[in-house]
């Protein structure tokens, strides 16, 4: 992939320019990725952390009708991205240091980075702003920020729809989320890890004491936290599941989650080793069991992807094919993409779900971010652009952009919400 064009306007493709596409079978030649080196993540859990998607509804050209969202489908829009995306509006952000988040919230894009706000989704405007200091912001049932996170000043901030924000003082708090009416606060001090579900006002619904030792109380500043359905998970290098009605400790074989415009993706390890993902709706309510890939548009297919020392494809439980140096990264028009980590170079390689015969072969150090019709949608490590990839051939379609960040991508009715090295931006087909 070459850089695109300057100011970041987009390309389309006629032929396979940027992408180089091996021939699949032992005989062909390597060809050369043109020299570049890339810094790239490893192994299935840093490509499932890189990867922000949700499936989406038809809209009208350059509106956004937020509507139902269809759930037989995991990362793809109802729509074809086989022609290069268009620029709706655009909105100049500072980065205040640390990570940008943007989510859809009901109606409302919420920014996390430049401080906390509200956007009209249609037009980039701002409908609210949460003035608070760096300190963490979870955004899941409502946006709940800490600010002076750890000091006994502590304060946990809860924005309403409109922006009406409530404030209460938690000594010690350094996590919290939103649990209803409530927050659910995680507080580290002298005296130890407490969680906590604190009313609106003020008043404690439960407290429950965490064994963590005093050598690893810094670990739980950092920690994340999760609530699923009646439970509350918290996780920083071990697991801790909490009933949320009384804050009693459960069960749990969940290592960690991400949360994602489609929900939230729960990952287990079952006692084989083998890693299993699930999603999640806001609701705690799972809307696909073994998650494939974040982008597969048949998650109810017969054929299960399973993820451990790389991936295997199964039938009714028998192994039909492996690939122990691959992970699995889209499942879509009845192509398994699967990302190539180990060698001097990432590769994308398109196989026959069935068979395991690899159908084309892509040399680049990319990341899926969102699909329609049999367009696979990657971001470049090296340049930061979009290119557009035709599943069933492997072939670059377009490139778009330039320096654009997919750590967190609001994905709506007709296109994506992302950073840029200049601020947030819409995009749309």
């Amino acid at each position: 992939m070459r850089n695109p064009p300057h100011g970041g306007r987009t390309t389309a493709r006629t032929a396979v320019e940027e992408f180089d596409v091996a021939d699949p079978s032992p005989d062909a030649t390597e060809p050369s990725f043109r020299g570049r080196r890339a810094r790239r993540p490893t192994g299935w859990v840093a490509l499932a952390v890189a990867l922000v998607l949700v499936g989406a509804v038809v809209a009208p050209p350059g509106g956004v009708s937020l509507g139902a969202v269809p759930r037989d489908k995991v990362g793809v829009l109802a729509l074809d991205l086989a022609a290069p995306p268009v620029e709706r509006w655009r909105v100049d952000l500072d980065r205040q240091g640390g990570s940008r988040q943007v989510v859809l919230l009901g109606s409302t894009l919420v920014t996390v980075g430049d401080g906390v706000q509200g956007l009209d989704p249609t037009t980039g405007a701002t409908r609210w702003r949460l003035e608070t200091g760096p300190g963490p912001c979870t955004v899941q049932q409502a946006v709940v920020c800490v600010d002076q996170p750890g000091a006994d000043t502590a304060e946990v901030a809860r924005v309403g729809p409109d922006g009406a924000t409530t404030r209460t003082q938690v000594p010690g708090a350094v996590q919290a989320a939103a649990v209803e009416d409530d927050v659910v606060v995680l507080a580290v001090d002298d005296d130890g890890v407490v969680a906590r579900r604190v009313a609106p006002d003020g008043g404690t619904v439960w407290t429950t004491a965490l064994a963590v030792g005093a050598a690893d109380r810094e670990d739980w500043v950092w920690a994340s936290m999760a609530v699923l359905g009646d439970v509350l998970h918290l996780a920083a290098g071990e697991s801790v599941a909490l009933d949320l009605r009384d804050g009693t400790e459960v069960a749990t074989d969940v290592l960690w989650t991400l949360v994602t415009g489609a929900g939230r993706v729960v990952v287990s390890q079952g006692e084989d080793g083998v890693l299993d993902a699930s999603l999640v709706d806001a609701d705690g309510v799972t809307r696909v069991e073994h998650l494939a890939a974040l982008v597969d548009d048949d998650p109810t297919s017969v054929l299960g992807v399973r993820h451990g020392d790389g991936v295997s494809v199964t039938s009714d439980g028998t192994v039909l094919w492996q690939e122990p140096s691959r992970s699995a990264v889209a499942r879509l028009a009845g192509v398994l993409v699967l990302a190539e980590q180990a060698g001097a170079v990432p590769r994308l390689v398109g196989h026959d779900p069935e068979t395991g015969r690899a159908l084309w072969d892509v040399r680049a150090p990319a990341t899926p971010v969102v699909a329609g019709g049999s367009t696979l949608v990657v971001q470049d490590w090296v340049d930061g652009a979009l290119h557009g990839i035709d599943v069933l051939t492997g072939e670059e379609l377009w490139v778009h952009g330039s320096r654009v960040s997919v750590d967190s991508v609001a994905v709506l009715p007709d296109g994506i919400v992302l950073y840029d090295d200049a601020g947030l931006v819409r995009l749309s087909w």
